[in-house]
């Protein structure tokens, strides 16, 4: 099959009963002298680009097998579809997750959302330093963004969404932006961002909202600590332009100790331009997109975080202090209030302060603002809880064997995940989850109900009250 796009003719693959593009270039490669700038649109091509393989990964840390998958030339997004010739479908751009340091775009399959008449594109986004760090006061105006090169990578892929999805059958004006973990935090960005307004018209933030937002003061402090171990200063800076990316890899991996404090070190920064204030303060003044939303988050996040470190499950302050920036005596605090009440207390505190407070306020904000919001809480055990990307397999009704089958559902799940997925197609559809046949999900904004997604559906009312003062800082600062 092959489709005439506004950049040039690609030809894709005929998968599953479905059309397949893969790695289709959506910007310019961001190397050489543009390596740390902001995406240039792509420019057309002659002839026909074969996409019938996944393009390369951004930049990141992999097995030595996978090595040769790894390249600064990774802007390229991919693309399922059902019908060519049938218009108007809905749209859901994915944005994976990753700790703003690894993942891809390929991991995640769009057939099942395809199958249901919906195109579902997937893409990857620059990564660590190359997509987040903030280089302005070191290399002057010309790398002002440089600090949101990950934010404006998805921003760029949405405008080629705009220009190009009708040719796969996707309406341009019925586009979800859907995300989790870093992918959802990316998609708070995108929320505040005016660069992005007018791109989407609905959001789906699976355990992220708006904590990634680093102040002008953290984003300077992440890029000495990363100049500091390449040796880079003023005199020499401009060697960072031509460096191999490897040593720029493990220049990354110096300036945080473990996986948890990279939770962090990386993100969207306030730049003055995509990013002009703090979360709550940028909707305030409606300076981005105020769509409709679905916004959750899990039971026990943090049983995941705690599983891979033991410095945290120490409670170790150093490693804290990298996870909470200047909010880190007031967690200590709200653990201390509760250590004797509760045997999972420490878990309780890191769920609600690295996730819940977070989506609550976002969920609380928009509908005080009138805007629709349907609120979840994802309850499912399984076998170590309900932690951080356990319904990710849910969603996309992942089974033994799938990819993306990060905890394998078992057929006593499936009616559970059969629910959830059909939620969120419903939702990218016509803006409203509810279908026949399916438990009422009822807005956040009509008595701030929140819906529990475990063996049995309910419906719940939140009754704590999540402006704690105890986490005032609603921007991340170090």
């Amino acid at each position: 099959m092959i489709i005439k796009t506004k950049c040039g003719e690609i030809e894709g693959v005929f998968e599953e009963k479905q059309y397949v593009f893969k790695g289709i270039p959506y910007a310019e490669s961001p190397v050489g002298s543009l390596r740390f700038k902001k995406p240039q649109p792509k420019k057309p091509w002659n002839g026909v680009l074969r996409c019938k393989s996944f393009g390369t990964i951004c930049v990141q840390n992999v097995e030595d097998n996978m090595k040769n998958l790894v390249s600064e030339d990774s802007l390229t997004l991919n693309i399922w579809t059902k019908s060519i010739k049938e218009p108007n479908k809905a749209v859901v751009l994915w944005v994976h997750g990753g700790g703003f340091t690894r993942g891809s775009g390929s991991q995640y399959s769009g057939v099942n959302f395809a199958d249901d008449g919906i195109v579902f594109v997937s893409l990857n986004y620059r990564l660590g330093v190359f997509g987040f760090l903030d280089l302005e006061d070191v290399l002057g105006d010309e790398y002002k963004n440089s600090g949101n090169n990950g934010i404006l990578d998805i921003i760029e892929a949405l405008k080629w969404i705009k220009e190009n999805i009708e040719f796969f059958g996707g309406d341009k004006n019925n586009v979800t932006v859907m995300g989790e973990s870093a992918g959802a935090k990316c998609i708070g960005a995108l929320l505040i961002s005016p660069l992005a307004k007018g791109l989407f018209n609905k959001a789906i933030l699976e355990s992220g909202a708006l904590q990634a937002i680093r102040d002008k003061t953290t984003s300077k402090e992440i890029t000495k600590r990363f100049l500091n171990s390449l040796n880079i200063n003023k005199d020499n800076i401009h060697n960072l332009l031509t460096l191999d990316y490897n040593q720029i890899l493990n220049a990354q991996n110096k300036i945080s100790d473990s996986d948890i404090g990279m939770l962090q070190v990386f993100g969207p920064v306030i730049d003055g331009e995509c990013i002009l204030y703090s979360g709550l303060e940028s909707i305030n003044k409606e300076v981005g997109s105020l769509v409709p939303c679905i916004i959750g988050t899990n039971l026990k996040e943090s049983n995941l975080q705690l599983a891979f470190s033991k410095e945290l499950r120490d409670r170790d302050e150093n490693c804290i202090k990298e996870l909470f920036g200047k909010n880190y005596k007031n967690i200590l605090t709200s653990y201390n209030k509760i250590k004797n009440e509760h045997d999972d207390a420490w878990q309780t505190v890191l769920t609600d302060y690295l996730y819940k407070i977070h989506s609550y306020r976002l969920a609380s904000k928009l509908a005080s603002l009138g805007k629709d919001v349907y609120l979840y809480r994802f309850d499912w055990s399984g076998n170590i809880g309900p932690c951080h990307a356990q319904e990710l397999p849910f969603v996309f009704k992942g089974i033994k064997g799938e990819p993306i089958a990060l905890f394998n559902l078992k057929e006593e799940d499936m009616p559970l995940s059969d629910t959830i997925n059909g939620y969120w197609k419903n939702f990218i559809k016509i803006s409203n989850p509810n279908k026949d046949g399916f438990p009422i999900w009822e807005k956040f904004n009509d008595y701030n109900k929140l819906i529990i997604f475990n063996n049995k559906i309910t419906n719940k009312i939140l009754e704590k009250n999540w402006d704690d003062k105890l986490c005032e800082n609603q921007i991340f600062s170090l």
